[in-house]
C-alpha cells in the first residue's frame, strides 16, 4: 500500500471503509492515535464539563462567551 493510500485512508472514512479486510489490516495506526472515546473517558476531555470561568467552559483563561471572566497574569 502506498503512502498516498495510507494517508487517504486515515483522512477519508469512506475510502477506508471501502478497503478490503486485508488492506485495512495493513494500515498502520494513525500517528495521532485513536479518536474513539469510551463513556468513561469522555468527561475527562478538556471543555467537556461546565466547570470554571463563568460556568460555560473548563478553561482557566478568558471566557469566549461572556466578557466577565478574564485571565489574570502574574
Amino acid at each position: 500500500m502506498s503512502r498516498f493510500d495510507i494517508v487517504r485512508a486515515w483522512k477519508d472514512a469512506t475510502y477506508r471503509h471501502n478497503l478490503s479486510g486485508e488492506e485495512q489490516a495493513l494500515l498502520p495506526e494513525h500517528p495521532a492515535g485513536s479518536i474513539d472515546l469510551t463513556d468513561e473517558e469522555l468527561p475527562q476531555v478538556a471543555g467537556a464539563t461546565g466547570i470554571g470561568g463563568c460556568g460555560t467552559n473548563s478553561f482557566d483563561s478568558a471566557c469566549f462567551v461572556c466578557p466577565v471572566t478574564t485571565l489574570e497574569v502574574d
